[in-house]
């Protein structure tokens, strides 16, 4: 089976790293990372941006023993402090296209803040380069209008310089909600290839405890031993069981439909939680009951729809055709398939049984009133 093959291979030491691709988009981020630490202290055709405390703190990360994605983004936001200043505004359109792609939902608010400095600082450079064309036509109050250029030459100055840190500040809680958002993808995700093992252990054993009946028969054929027809023969509730094993089939199915990778949405508890050992058991517990419940409503014909006859709960002779030879096979009887649906309805629906229930109880209400 999957769960101790999966154990002998851990005590072995010998199980398949499942982090392989993921350590490989790790090196690549961090060599990327390094490239642009490198270029953010000897910029092309501009002066570095001074910040000798972060420089100094991503050294320190990037010396730091192992790699890791808590460092990598560590590393990433720290880089916004020293990035240059003429690659800041496309840096932060690419993060803000970013954010908008995986649906952050401070993503509209970052994009009205970027389109709003864009703007600003367009309509400041703008007014700048007026004001030096006006200075530069010779005539009248020439003096004036060079003011009035200088003027708006350090007006546009500073407004790039504002407009620098705005640009960090926007990438900075960008980064952090971006990060957040993928850390926090990355535990939903463990957490749920964790519920694939559990759902991968319960179906092994709803497999096992609907097909014992199957390898009980099996073993009195090959065997000859006859404990397992004499219990059956003293068994006080026939189909009993066959209803509770297929009510964990329908329990185990609905379970792994819900099963979705593709949801990255959840929060960690949720996916933890969904799929836990301790939820497992108590769904379990849930269709097992749920089918007994309704065992006995079909029995009690409170459910008429498509009731089984109990006393054809069998396997009926039927000759085929094989594609080798003609041979006598086993084939369930019409209502023993009836009880098997109903059961597996019973442990599939958590609405069957209460509404049966429900409906139960307005029949014996309305008796009790007449």
């Amino acid at each position: 089976m999957y769960c101790l093959w999966r154990r002998i291979c851990q005590w072995l030491g010998i199980n398949k790293d499942d982090e392989s691709d993921s350590d490989i988009l790790l090196h690549h981020f961090m060599r990327s990372l390094r490239d642009d630490f490198l270029q953010a202290q000897h910029p092309s055709a501009e002066p570095a941006v001074v910040n000798e405390a972060v420089v100094q703190r991503i050294g320190a990360v990037f010396n730091e023993t192992g790699d890791d994605w808590e460092r990598a983004y560590e590393i990433q936001r720290l880089l916004v402090f020293i990035k240059p200043n003429s690659k800041l505004a496309i840096e932060a359109e690419r993060r803000v296209t970013e954010a908008e792609g995986v649906k952050l939902p401070s993503a509209a608010s970052y994009r009205a803040q970027l389109d709003g400095l864009n703007a600003t600082l367009n309509a400041g450079i703008a007014h700048a380069a007026t004001a030096v064309a006006t200075a530069a036509v010779p005539g009248n109050d020439q003096a004036q209008r060079q003011a009035v250029a200088d003027q708006a030459r350090a007006s546009a100055e500073a407004a790039r310089n504002d407009a620098y840190n705005r640009y960090r500040a926007i990438l900075s809680a960008v980064f952090d909600d971006l990060q957040w958002l993928y850390q926090k993808r990355n535990l939903v995700r463990s957490a749920l290839y964790d519920s694939a093992d559990n759902l991968v252990c319960f179906g092994e054993i709803t497999l096992l405890f609907a097909a014992s009946p199957i390898l009980f028969f099996f073993i009195e054929r090959q065997f000859g031993i006859t404990f397992f027809s004499k219990f059956v023969l003293m068994f006080p509730n026939y189909g009993l069981y066959t209803a509770a094993s297929f009510g964990l089939v329908g329990a185990f199915f609905s379970r792994l439909l819900s099963l979705k990778f593709s949801t990255l949405d959840l929060t960690v508890e949720d996916a933890q939680n969904l799929f836990g050992k301790r939820s497992l058991l108590i769904r379990a517990a849930v269709g097992i009951s749920g089918a007994i419940i309704v065992f006995f409503l079909l029995r009690s014909q409170i459910i008429g729809l498509a009731a089984p006859d109990f006393t054809k709960l069998s396997f009926e002779e039927a000759t085929i055709q094989t594609l080798l030879v003609k041979t006598t096979v086993l084939l369930p009887s019409k209502d023993w398939a009836l009880l098997v649906i109903w059961s597996v309805l019973a442990g599939f629906s958590e609405k069957l049984v209460p509404d049966s229930l429900a409906r139960a109880e307005g029949q014996v209400t309305a008796k009790k009133q007449t």
